[in-house]
């Protein structure tokens, strides 16, 4: 598979997962590369780097464009020592609720963007960052009502998954991402303060034990996969039980680890220590299931034609702004005036933010083609991928 630009990669996923929508548009903000503090307490970091990205994914009804999901994510790279991989953060998924409305018609059930989102990003980072350095995936399955889109947690046809189903889902994600090379990844995933057998039966629905070298891919019709090679999984953070926390854990923004690495006692954790310290805080436990994962990738030896790598970005016309701008872009997605509870406010309040970003930065959509790929058929049994399938409940929510 060759090197993909971020849209044909969304394009490709979404016809493979079978998503129908129309009049899709994909809008990439991302900044510039700029110095920040070190994500360890290691000198080899000290030239540390970010690149702050947010995509947003509209969906058009009637002609007008409405938000339906959106991601954002940090890219880290230490500046000249190309050794050192390139630390990728999806710090935030959501969707809007509006995906039903704006795409499901007779009774059908249109499945929702967001694993082909998240997906189509780490293709689109693999093909950027994988021929230079090695790359590894980070995010925290958290859950939340809200974490993108003011006000989606009043949208009753947002979909809702508790804090088991948001585990499920991102292990899902990642055990099903294919990667453009073809390499198999080394996976590491933990739900502080379970076992490695009590956290498999929080995803006990995918039917396979998680421990272990796996083989699967998912029938979109049921929710048993079907065997197919895929990552290599272990259950635990990265590194050894005895090297120092600091050392090893990665502080990102909006992150429960990083706010437990913060407290002075923390300073001397083990890893060990560290983690059953995780499964007892505030964020993590009180039979709460956070989930943490990450997934690696070796330096991928390419005889492609460097030039085209470099011309990624230009060619995915990510709308890059100074890294002072960021902060604006993102209080005036999260202002009170901004409202998606129904399609009729997303619409408004989508319009709004895209005027405000053409007039601001003079960006532009990426117009995707129209798929014309069947819908799903009605789910007539529980499927936590299936959007709008199941009772709803009030933990968090996700199309």
């Amino acid at each position: 598979m060759p090197h993909q630009t971020l849209e044909q990669s969304l394009l490709d996923l979404l016809a493979t997962q079978g998503v129908s929508t129309e009049s899709l548009e994909l809008h990439s903000v991302c900044t510039k590369i700029k110095t920040c503090e070190p994500l360890y307490d290691n000198t080899t970091f000290s030239n540390q780097a970010v690149i702050k990205r947010l995509l947003l994914l509209t969906v058009q009804r009637d002609g007008e464009p409405s938000f339906v999901a959106g991601l954002m994510a940090y890219e880290y790279l230490v500046l000249r020592d190309s050794t050192q991989p390139v630390i990728v953060y999806i710090e935030k998924i959501d969707s809007s609720g509006v995906w039903a409305a704006a795409t499901n018609s007779n009774g059908t059930k249109a499945r929702g963007p967001m694993r082909p989102l998240v997906q189509a990003y780490m293709h689109y980072c693999l093909s950027k960052y994988n021929t230079r350095r090695p790359v590894t995936f980070y995010t925290c399955a958290r859950t939340q009502p809200e974490y993108l889109f003011a006000n989606s947690k009043a949208n009753q046809d947002k979909r809702v998954l508790d804090d088991s189903q948001l585990v499920r889902w991102w292990y899902r994600t990642l055990d099903t991402f294919r990667p453009h090379t073809g390499a198999t990844g080394r996976a590491h995933w933990l739900i502080p303060g379970l076992d490695a057998t009590e956290a498999q039966l929080t995803v006990r629905s995918t039917g396979k034990d998680l421990t272990i070298p796996t083989k699967s891919k998912v029938n979109l019709n049921s929710e048993i996969p079907v065997t197919h090679e895929t990552s290599t999984w272990d259950y635990g953070f990265p590194g050894q039980a005895s090297q120092r926390a600091h050392e090893v854990i990665p502080r990102f923004p909006d992150d429960p680890k990083t706010r437990l690495l913060a407290k002075a006692e923390a300073a001397t954790w083990t890893l060990e220590e560290f983690a059953s310290m995780l499964a007892i805080s505030e964020e993590c436990g009180a039979g709460r299931r956070t989930g943490f994962f990450s997934l690696s990738f070796p330096k991928h030896h390419s005889k492609s034609d460097p030039a085209e790598v470099q011309e990624l970005e230009d060619k995915s016309r990510c709308y890059e702004i100074p890294a002072k701008g960021w902060d604006t872009v993102l209080l005036l997605l999260f202002h009170q005036a901004m409202d998606f509870s129904t399609l009729d406010r997303a619409q408004r309040s989508t319009k709004r933010f895209l005027l405000w970003m053409s007039k601001k930065f003079r960006s532009k959509p990426l117009a995707l083609r129209t798929l014309s790929v069947k819908a799903s058929p009605k789910v007539t049994h529980k499927d936590p991928d299936a959007e709008g399938s199941g009772p709803p409940s009030k933990k968090s929510r996700l199309d």
